[in-house]
């Protein structure tokens, strides 16, 4: 049996493929991510007011608070 010896070029196009997929999956997980943060974001800033009065807390408190939770 012998084997085929596998050149650095080869061994760079057989990666390749493998790689543009790793790519694409880092930068749709990125932009989920930066989706999720914007909309959490969003929903706080319209909840604080609520939270406020239900936690009786004053704004500086409640901004505080939501920013340690991120």
């Amino acid at each position: 049996m012998t084997e085929t010896p596998v050149s650095a070029g080869d061994s760079a196009e057989m990666a390749a493929p493998d790689q543009s997929a790793r790519n694409r999956l880092v930068i749709m997980l990125l932009l989920v991510s930066a989706f999720t943060v914007i909309l959490n974001e969003t929903i706080m800033g319209v909840a604080l007011p609520r939270l406020m009065v239900d936690l009786e807390v004053t704004a500086n408190a409640a901004q505080w608070l939501t920013t340690a939770s991120c």
